[in-house]
């Protein structure tokens, strides 16, 4: 008999694992996450998404704006659906993420390392 995965217990655990990274902070700014997201959008190569991430980012629109604009609000309708669809491995995603930390934290070691006083003779 396999093993059922519990979806919400590895969500929780991608939260938690993405707190212990510089990542953290974006997931508790909420100004700063659509700024990101505008910005990934904005650099997209689908030109509807990088239309629609332009307009967001320069402020020229607002998120439910782009919901009016059929076209649009097709493209998002669309990939909500393959992200419902082909959502990502969580446990890859997570397996990433630690991977992230675990660099941060050798980075930061290395860094407090170096700003150490060299023993003198």
């Amino acid at each position: 008999m396999t093993e059922e995965r519990n979806p919400s217990a590895t969500l929780d655990q991608l939260l938690d694992a993405v707190a212990r990274t510089s990542y953290g902070e974006l997931l508790h700014d909420e100004q700063r996450r659509r700024h990101e997201l505008f910005r990934m959008m904005a650099d997209s190569q689908d030109p509807m998404l990088r239309e629609m991430g332009e307009q967001l980012r320069d402020g020229l629109a607002r998120p439910r704006d782009l919901l009016s604009v059929p076209g649009y609000a097709e493209t998002l309708l669309n990939g909500c659906q393959r992200l419902g669809e082909n959502g990502p491995d969580l446990d890859k995603v997570l397996a990433e993420i630690d991977e992230i930390s675990h660099r941060e934290q050798e980075e930061r070691e290395q860094t407090r390392r170096d700003d150490e006083p060299s023993p003198r003779p």
